[in-house]
């Protein structure tokens, strides 16, 4: 083989191998990505499950303090969970941020109604952060 076809053919070689490459890497990227985001998403869920199944068994019980507990603190952390922080730099349809927006508003006249401390925990700041703080920090998406 003559030296331009060597390297016509390790050109066509390199340019084949960068584009596995990127492939590869792009495919690998978006699973681990999306692998990381569902275990999140998992955990969350396990939490939640355990925090009803301990407001269940206390309203069984005939301790509706403590099922009130559970249930506010999963309030807390559905609320933590909506700060504008948390969703930096994702592009969130109008939509949903005014979904976002209902729910947030939802929760701040319940709270208005039935005040609550976390028993000085930092979650108490973040809740009041929460409530504060305008949405359409994100990019929207229309």
């Amino acid at each position: 083989m003559t030296t331009g076809k060597c390297v016509a053919v390790s050109a066509v070689l390199t340019i084949v191998g960068f584009g596995i490459g990127a492939w590869g890497g792009t495919d690998l990227g978006f699973r681990t990505g999306a692998s990381d985001v569902a275990t999140v998403s998992i955990n969350t869920q396990v939490h939640d499950l355990g925090n009803r199944l301990e407001a269940l068994k206390a309203l069984r019980n005939g301790d509706a303090d403590s099922a009130i507990e559970f249930i506010e603190h999963g309030l807390d952390r559905d609320i933590v969970s909506l700060l504008p922080s948390r969703r930096k730099g994702l592009q969130i349809p109008k939509a949903t941020l005014e979904f976002v927006t209902e729910g947030l508003e939802g929760a701040k006249r319940y709270r208005a109604d039935f005040p609550r401390a976390s028993k000085g925990r930092p979650i108490d700041e973040d809740v009041a952060r929460a409530f504060s703080k305008q949405m359409g920090s994100e990019l929207i998406k229309e």
